[in-house]
């Protein structure tokens, strides 16, 4: 019983220092409870759902966003990985023209040696200019 005489005690302390003090320098200076009739239950609940919605939305458009950057992002590389393809197949096509034009002037160079090498009868030049001009 004492210990429940004490509480009461206190609190009536209590809520006379606050009475007094905002007799003396006004309602701020007091921790008064008011249950404004204004504000329903209902309103701050809808708010509150209110900005769920509102967060949910911002995170589905960011969520989208990060999406379109994927799957630009994708496309850039599949573009990257097919010119690198085109880029190797251009390459691998310079170097086989490359190698046949080197062929074709070894067999060039093969066909000037051999007619330089082949050796004919003699010829007589000096027969073939006294010889009288043919008819046509």
């Amino acid at each position: 019983m004492g210990n429940l005489l004490d509480e009461f005690s206190k609190e009536l302390g209590r809520n006379a220092g606050k009475w007094l003090s905002n007799q003396i320098m006004g309602d701020s200076y007091s921790t008064p409870v008011r249950l404004s009739p204004l504000v329903s239950q209902e309103q701050p609940r809808k708010e509150q759902a209110e900005a769920i919605m509102f967060k949910s939305e911002q995170l589905k458009r960011e969520l989208d966003i990060k999406e379109l950057i994927i799957k630009e992002n994708e496309a850039a590389k599949k573009k990257i990985e097919e010119l690198e393809d085109e880029t190797k197949e251009a390459e691998k096509q310079h170097k086989l023209d490359l190698i046949k034009e080197v062929a074709g002037q070894k067999n060039y160079i093969e066909v000037i040696k051999s007619v330089h090498k082949d050796y004919s009868k003699k010829m007589d030049w000096k027969r073939l200019l006294n010889q009288p001009e043919p008819q046509y």
